[in-house]
Order: structure tokens, then sequence, then C-alpha cells
């Protein structure tokens, strides 16, 4: 149940990244564009 646990929160923070990363590319892009 450990092994299980961790995976789960391995992947939950792999995904949490990718959702911030692409959330401060997507405004930086924004913010980029109405600079304009």
């Amino acid at each position: 149940m450990t092994i299980y646990k961790w995976i789960v929160v391995t992947l939950l923070t792999i995904l949490l990244s990718i959702v911030v990363f692409f959330a401060v590319v997507v405004l930086l892009d924004r913010t980029e564009a109405s600079g304009r």
C-alpha cells in the first residue's frame, strides 16, 4: 500500500507541475500579446 500511495503522490505532483507550467506560459503569452 505504501508503494501505491507513493506512485499516486508522484503522479499528482507531476500533473500539478504540468498544469502550473502551462498556466504560466498562457498568462505570460497573454501579457505579452496585450502589451503590444
